[in-house]
């Protein structure tokens, strides 16, 4: 009971005091007055209630009509688990197919936006499982939004413990997990990591990770390293315990020449391990010195070159690297968990030479001589200066215009980058900052413009310019990375801007550049895949079939049905992105084929089995808990607020009238 509701009953309670003074003393000492005293005090004491306002058992007519109870089946693939009759799978649909024939809604937990999904019990045995990656907390919470009274969870309740303190706090209606399965025996492979790209001659330096759990101490497990097959390594290593990982290093033998890569792969066994699908990771690693590309140079930490690189090379279809620039020495921009490489400024000159598009981010007049002839003799520069010494690299001259919140102007100037930036509301990007203005030098043209509020100056974004045979992009402001990390208007135009750029740099080039369409790796995770499309195959189509090749054991799973057939072909966007629906795991050729006839490309790629739905042990805690939404009670959903209800005021109503009756009756006013 809140504060205000404790001082509401004592006002009561002294107007009731009060109530038996007046008759006590004031009031003449007449038969019956006592009674009269009780009526008048009972009075007081339910205003100071009905103020109050506790709950009282019965239905809110003041609540809104909910939507029931919703059972949401979190179908990740740890239910292929053994329970105590056949797969917990199993146990998992009858539990469901009971609360449906109770009334209640069924729904499967999906990744994405969507979050759920509604089923009918009937179908659920022809589904297959969704890939890993649902977000638990954004189902029920989507439950809870369209209006479930309660919310029921089936899981193996395998997540992070700060997945389980968000699915706690996520549910705004009471929410009742029911558990299923525990603790098993099992080892898996965790990460195997390894270069994309290795030198001609060169070794293969790598890591292997496991998790596990069901290990008694002492026990140890066997991973086996192979490349195409061959047994390559095999390491001895302890069975993790739950919930952290054991992990080894290895460096493998040079590949044979001739190769242009090679699959490799990390298998571990141990004894009673009941959950094969998670036992082998696979990587293909390229053999020699990447040619053409896209290769960025940093000059100094910044958010810009870990947003900008990744774009490039998915708008491009080129390969990328990054470095930056650290005391004399270039460190590679690795992602992840990969191991970072350094770089000769000898060895980075060679590479400036052969790659297709040089980025060069945060450069100013500290350039060395090799790097410096290299910048200025290649065809294809984007450059995102750090100052006007930075722009007389590319024959631009600037100055700086001041720092300060620059907005895009709505108008796009005409440029060949302009069909890439149409539709795009420029108004709802975040601002740009540290502007500079061209002043002098090789005449550019602007892409975007921007200008500071308040002012009638104008300036531009990014220009390009030609001088010869050669093509530079110019950015004349900094902060672009604020539109790539953000969804929406600001991602689009920040990835419409620089694939507009790149393909004007890259047009015409005569440098080695991708056409035609593949996916994004060429091993990709269980779920939707994610294709690069060059614009020669934009309209086209996709046509997938099964190569047959090996990686196409079982994958855990229900059932597979017509409906859940993978395609056989699916149409390319204009838009220039493609996204296919998920495939069982194994081996795939596909053939893209460019619209109206405009040629075809074949390749293959490879869906990997893994999964990663044991890598946390399971939630401990009771098979069945209830975990009620902030600031409720147990019995919430059966209350409603006193001053809802009729009866208060028929007994205060009652309790006035006896008094002013019997009053009238004793002689009294």
């Amino acid at each position: 009971m809140s504060g205000g509701s404790v001082w509401f009953l004592l006002a009561g309670a002294a107007a009731a005091l009060l109530a038996a003074f007046l008759y006590r003393y004031r009031e003449l000492p007449v038969r019956g007055r006592g009674l009269l005293a009780f009526l008048r005090i009972l009075a007081f004491l339910l205003v100071g209630f009905l103020l109050a306002n506790p709950g009282v058992p019965g239905l809110d007519p003041d609540r809104p009509a909910r939507g029931g109870v919703r059972v949401l089946i979190h179908a990740d693939p740890s239910l292929e688990l053994p329970g105590t009759e056949g797969r917990l799978l199993d146990e998992v649909m009858v539990r469901a197919e009971a609360l449906g024939r109770m009334g209640a809604t069924l729904a499967l937990a999906i990744p994405g936006e969507r979050a759920t999904e509604a089923v009918d019990a009937s179908a659920l045995p022809r589904r297959t499982l969704p890939a890993p990656g649902v977000d638990l907390a954004a189902g029920v919470a989507r439950l809870a939004e369209l209006g479930a009274d309660t919310i029921v969870l089936l899981s193996t309740l395998r997540i992070s413990a700060a997945e389980w303190d968000r699915l706690q706090r996520s549910t705004g209606v009471p929410l009742r997990i029911e558990r299923f399965g525990g603790g098993v025996r099992n080892v898996a492979v965790a990460e195997l990591d390894l270069p994309e790209r290795i030198p001609a001659g060169g070794g293969v330096e790598g890591s292997v990770a496991l998790f596990g759990e069901g290990g008694a101490p002492g026990d140890e497990v066997e991973v086996e390293i192979r490349g195409d097959g061959t047994l390559l390594e095999r390491l001895v290593l302890p069975l993790p315990e739950p919930g952290s990982v054991a992990r080894a290093d290895f460096r493998l033998p040079v590949p044979p020449d001739g190769r242009d890569g090679v699959r490799y792969t990390a298998r571990v066994t141990a004894e009673g391990d009941v959950f094969p699908a998670d036992d082998e990771r696979v990587r293909w690693v390229e053999i020699g010195e990447p040619v053409g590309g896209v290769l960025l140079l940093s000059f100094r930490p910044d958010w810009e070159p870990g947003v900008l690189l990744p774009v490039l090379t998915e708008v491009t279809g080129l390969e990328g690297e990054g470095y930056l620039s650290a005391g004399g020495r270039w460190l590679s921009l690795e992602s992840g968990d990969a191991p970072v490489r350094t770089l000769e400024a000898s060895a980075l000159a060679a590479r400036m030479a052969s790659a297709s598009l040089l980025v060069l981010h945060g450069i100013g007049s500290a350039l060395e001589a090799p790097l410096r002839v290299e910048v200025e003799a290649h065809p294809r520069v984007l450059l995102l200066p750090d100052g006007p010494e930075g722009t007389v690299l590319v024959g631009v001259q600037s100055e700086r215009a001041g720092s300060g919140d620059w907005p895009v102007l709505p108008e796009i100037p005409p440029s060949p980058v302009r069909p890439f930036l149409e539709g795009v509301r420029l108004g709802t990007v975040p601002p740009l900052g540290e502007v500079l203005v061209q002043v002098g030098g090789v005449e550019g043209l602007p892409v975007l413009r921007i200008r500071p509020e308040g002012s009638d100056r104008s300036a531009a974004a990014v220009i390009l310019v030609t001088s010869g045979e050669r093509r530079r992009a110019v950015a004349l402001a900094t902060g672009f990375w604020r539109w790539g990390v953000r969804d929406g208007e600001p991602r689009s135009l920040y990835r419409g801007l620089w694939a507009g750029v790149a393909g004007w740099l890259l047009e015409r080039s005569g440098t080695p550049g991708f056409i035609g369409v593949r996916p994004g790796r060429p091993v990709v995770d269980r779920g939707p895949i994610s294709w690069i499309v060059s614009p020669e195959f934009q309209g086209g189509e996709v046509q997938l079939q099964s190569s047959g090749e090996g990686g196409t054991e079982p994958r855990p799973g229900l059932e597979t049905g017509p409906d859940s057939a993978p395609p056989e072909s699916f149409p390319i966007g204009t838009a220039g992105s493609l996204q296919s629906p998920p495939l069982p795991p194994g081996r795939y050729q596909y053939t893209a084929r460019a619209p109206d006839g405009g040629g075809e490309v074949n390749g293959s790629f490879e869906v990997e089995a893994w999964v990663p739905s044991l890598r946390h042990p399971p939630v401990e805690g009771p098979r069945s808990e209830t975990i009620l939404a902030a600031g409720e009670s147990g019995d919430q959903a059966q209350t409603r607020p006193l001053r809802t209800h009729p009866l208060p005021y028929l007994l205060l109503l009652g309790l006035l009238s006896a008094e002013w009756i019997g009053r009238r009756r004793i002689g009294l006013r």
